[in-house]
């Protein structure tokens, strides 16, 4: 009788956890909200948005949000607060990813990266994966999310919509021009040459201070600048937002004995009759024109000695509470940020002062500052009072603000 070998296999069956069935949506994200977004506790921090498409509500309580690829860092959404946790119907959620747990259960125990990274949603169960995206590095301002709400394309959009349907999606951001002439201090007219952040994008400047934008001239060769200006560049690309601006000072046949400082920012910033901060002055919160919603965009350049010392952007508020009203010369903060480039200035400002680090600067116009408190005095002020007070106090060996008299121009003014 003939042996019929017979082969035996085993089969494993591996049961692969699909993913959760969900109608709920990581639908929006900014990383890096300096001005855009200013949430229920009056601050700017990063944000994620979670959309609904479903027909009921849903609370979110049970479930975690991720900033980390391995999942090591999943947040858990508390129980009890369903009024911060629940997404409506067809609607939104913005969840602030500040770190800042106390504040709220809307609240996430981590913040985002705005180098790039992974944020996943993870259903009640704490391994089912209801949705994840990983993204770029992101731009001041500018949110990355769904177009439409729900679906699978994602876009950059300026303005952000956190809490809305979202708007046009974009491919990207421009890159930011090269400006190759050094700013500074010239005998006569110099050629300025524009670098494009990328070849296929034109680069498009003003001369003024305005933001470059569609309508802005076009940089096709060396530029002839035969008069003090400040020249700011932009890239544009079909179907990109535009990206962050250059920005540069130009002096022709100018000297000064004392440090320059240039403010370059948007004159529609400054003088809008709605928005601009030098006909709405801030610091005094009576005229609710205090904080950081009054903050706007600016560059600042330093030259000591008519020579290049540090350039920065940052963020411009007036600065003061002394009826700046009355007077047409302000006074200014200005805030440096993670946002704007950097979070601090990194320079030797005051000779023989340790510190050479700061946040902020405060350029004080010194409009009140006459020796003589009568009225025409401090209108006429001789800048003299508030240092030489502080100059004699710091001799007597007590802590006080350092000050560096310069000149100021604004916009090239």
């Amino acid at each position: 009788m003939r042996k019929i070998p017979i082969s035996l296999f085993l089969f494993c069956l591996f049961a692969a956890a699909e993913p959760l069935r969900s109608e709920l949506f990581l639908n929006e994200l900014g990383a890096s909200n300096v001005l855009s977004y200013r949430n229920a506790d009056g601050n700017y921090e990063d944000w994620i948005e979670i959309h609904n498409s479903g027909p009921a509500a849903v609370d979110l309580a049970g479930w975690s949000l991720s900033n980390d690829a391995g999942l090591g860092s999943a947040w858990r959404i508390p129980f009890g607060r369903p009024a911060e946790t629940t997404v409506p119907a067809r609607g939104f959620l913005v969840l602030i990813a500040d770190g800042e747990t106390n504040l709220g259960a809307d609240h996430l125990g981590f913040r985002l990266a705005r180098e790039g990274g992974r944020v996943t949603l993870i259903g009640p169960d704490g391994i089912s994966i209801a949705d994840a995206v990983t993204y770029g590095r992101q731009s001041a301002d500018v949110s990355y999310g769904r177009h439409p709400d729900g679906t699978d394309d994602w876009g950059f959009m300026s303005p952000p919509s956190p809490g809305a349907a979202n708007g046009t999606g974009h491919a990207g951001v421009c890159a930011e021009p090269v400006i190759e002439t050094a700013p500074g201090f010239y005998g006569g007219p110099v050629a300025v040459s524009i670098r494009t952040g990328r070849p296929d994008e034109t680069v498009r400047f003003s001369l003024d201070g305005e933001d470059p934008d569609e309508s802005s001239s076009a940089f096709t060769g060396p530029l002839a600048v035969s008069r003090s200006c400040v020249l700011r560049a932009r890239g544009f690309k079909t179907g990109f937002l535009p990206g962050p601006i250059a920005t540069a000072s130009y002096f022709l046949n100018e000297s000064s004995a004392l440090p320059v400082a240039s403010l370059v920012i948007d004159p529609d910033d400054l003088y809008d009759p709605d928005t601009g901060i030098y006909v709405h002055p801030g610091s005094d919160t009576d005229r609710g024109h205090d904080g950081r919603m009054w903050e706007r965009r600016a560059f600042i350049e330093y030259f000591p000695d008519m020579k290049a010392g540090f350039r920065m952007p940052g963020g411009l508020r007036t600065q003061g509470n002394s009826s700046p009203d009355s007077y047409a010369k302000q006074s200014y903060r200005i805030h440096f940020r993670d946002g704007y480039g950097n979070g601090r200035l990194d320079y030797p400002l005051f000779p023989g002062d340790s510190v050479e680090s700061f946040r902020n600067l405060v350029l004080r116009a010194g409009y009140d500052d006459g020796l003589d408190p009568g009225e025409e005095n401090t209108r006429t002020g001789t800048l003299i009072r508030d240092p030489l007070l502080t100059e004699l106090w710091r001799r007597a060996g007590q802590p006080v603000s350092r000050d560096r008299f310069s000149n100021l121009f604004l916009n090239g003014a």
